[in-house]
Parts: C-alpha cells; structure tokens; sequence
C-alpha cells in the first residue's frame, strides 16, 4: 500500500540526528536545547519537508498531544539546528503514521515481516503552544519544587529523551518544596 500524504514527494532521511541550537526565553537563568532522531522526512516537490514519525499503536488513543510535541521538537530543531547540525525548512507538515500489525510472519532468524492497514493523523504545527510548553518545564525546573519524574544529574535535565534542560542555577529542591 503506498502512503498518501499530500501532494509530491520522496523520502529523503531515515533515522537521522537532529540538535536545536539552545533555547532562551527572557527571565531565565537557564536554557534548554533539542536533541533527538526522527524516523523519516520527506521533501516535497514545492521545496518544503515533513516530518513523519512511526507509531506501532492504535491511532484512536490519546497519546498524540506527547507525539505532537515530539514532532514539533523534531521540526523546532531541522528549522533551527545547532552549528554542524542538519538543517531542513521549511517544515510544512508534521505526521504521525500509525500502523498495528495484522499479520507477522518471519522468513528467517533476521527478518520479521508484517502486514498492517495504515493511518496517517496529520499534526498542526504551532510553534507558539510547543514553546509554551518548553517555558513551563523550565518554570517548573526552576522552582523549588521539583517533578517526582525528572532524572537529574550533573545539572542537566532530560524529559522523554528528547529535550534537554541545561540548568545553571539550582535551588535546594526537596519533595516538600522547602528551598
């Protein structure tokens, strides 16, 4: 079956790293930066990219708020790498293709086969919300309460593997949230 995103395109990376350049927002002290590996993106032929990830679940389920915010962080950091880093704008279309195996067959000990119907939920791109959220994190890091979920170490912070929170002023977090 082949995959009808919109109009004209060809698969141009699979798997690849991406890095933002840092993240500042005015009244903090510390910033924060992107990093992470898409599945593919595709090049349409009016200049523009999308950002597909791959989703082995159902569509129906209410994770696509987290799986929006992973595009957005994909396409936030191809818009706006770090030096070195790979560079692809404009993103014109964030998606997230759901496929849930029908059928698995394996033809030998390396190869695993399946057939699946596929569903793909296009994403509205909104900066403006995806940094919003960033600026909350950062408030909350911040603070002198601390999430239960944070993994803290060597002053930086990573959320879901994919943003990361450099910190350089900590306050004496506790549980209680007694600085």
């Amino acid at each position: 079956r082949q995959m009808c995103i919109r109009e004209a395109g060809k698969i141009i990376y699979g798997e690849k790293f991406v890095e933002s350049q840092l993240i500042h927002f005015s009244g903090h002290k510390d910033t924060c930066f992107i990093k992470g590996r898409f599945d593919i993106v595709i090049k349409f032929d009016d200049g523009t990219y999308g950002v597909i990830d791959f989703k082995t679940s159902n569509p129906e389920g209410e994770h696509s708020i987290l799986y929006s915010r992973q595009l957005h962080a994909y396409a936030y950091a191809l818009e706006n790498p770090a030096p070195g880093a790979l560079k692809l704008s404009p993103v014109s279309m964030l998606g997230l293709l759901y496929f849930y195996p029908e059928k698995v067959s394996q033809q030998s000990r390396d190869w695993l086969s399946f057939d699946s119907e596929i569903h793909l939920v296009k994403i509205k791109k909104d900066y403006g919300q995806f940094l919003i959220f960033i600026k909350e994190v950062l408030s909350l890091l911040e603070s002198p309460d601390y999430p239960d979920s944070a993994q803290i170490a060597f002053g930086v912070v990573i959320l879901t593997g994919l943003i990361i929170f450099k910190i350089q002023s900590r306050p004496s977090w506790n549980k209680r949230g007694q600085a």
